[in-house]
């Protein structure tokens, strides 16, 4: 028969390897959200590790790079957010660029987490809203002064220009500065948004998209400190075996009692 000594540290035991089992279900779903797995710099169309780039219109770029001065534009910004590299999305002429990679929702299913980043974006037009759309497609075509700056969690095999709502699991619009110089760059905000209520579906893949586009001379955005993580579901017969532990110990200490 247990001792009621033992019977308490059991308990403990159980409960603290119950914590430990909820908590080891979080992970990260994001490779290189730092983007310090490429050293020096890495300009599209080369590969940025773990993430995919798209561009169209005139003149634009995608870099992962640890310096200051934009490999494209020639425009200075801060640099990276923390680390040695960031993401640099140069629109030089009316153009779109887009910065994305895919993750696998766990099969157990989530029961939260969370997307957070920091971002930075500057027109060279000397614009800001009202006068620039901030909140329009990515279409560089517009006939009004344009610099959209827009992240999304797409759905399973969606079209990677699409800004249907069709498409969509959700959209963030960042808030940022819209102008800047040389000399006194825009910098970072940061940004964490909760993932409870968003629709991942266990098991499926779905798109994380960092996009720009601009119509109005020079716009670059920076990314950088990209973390998605997600809080999995526990699998059934482990809650039941744990379960069934605190039951035993419980039961031998009502009889100890």
């Amino acid at each position: 028969m247990m001792s009621r000594s033992t019977c308490m540290r059991s308990t403990a035991l159980w409960t603290v390897l119950l914590a430990t089992t909820l908590s080891a279900q979080a992970g990260e779903l994001i490779s290189n959200g730092g983007f310090e797995a490429n050293v020096g710099l890495t300009q599209s169309p080369d590969n940025i590790t773990g993430w995919h780039t798209l561009e169209g219109g005139l003149i634009g770029s995608i870099a992962s790079l640890p310096d200051t001065t934009s490999p494209g534009s020639g425009h200075t910004t801060v640099g990276a957010g923390s680390g040695s590299n960031y993401a640099l999305l140069d629109l030089s002429q009316p153009a779109y660029s887009v910065l994305y990679q895919n993750f696998t929702v766990p099969t157990a299913g989530v029961s939260g987490g969370q997307l957070s980043y920091s971002l930075f974006a500057t027109s060279y037009a000397n614009l800001q809203p009202p006068e620039l759309t901030p909140f329009s497609g990515l279409n560089f075509e517009s006939s009004e002064p344009l610099l959209t700056v827009r992240v999304d969690i797409l759905k399973p095999g969606a079209d990677l220009l699409s800004t249907n709502n069709a498409d969509l699991i959700k959209t963030y619009f960042p808030t940022v500065e819209y102008f800047g110089s040389d000399a006194a760059p825009t910098g970072y905000h940061s940004y964490l948004h909760s993932l409870s209520g968003v629709d991942l579906l266990a098991g499926q893949t779905y798109t994380l998209r960092f996009s720009a586009a601009a119509n109005t001379a020079q716009a670059l955005v920076g990314i950088d400190n990209v973390s998605l993580t997600v809080s999995s579901v526990p699998e059934p017969t482990t809650l039941a075996l744990l379960g069934a532990g605190l039951a035993v110990i419980g039961l031998a200490s009502r009889r100890r009692a």
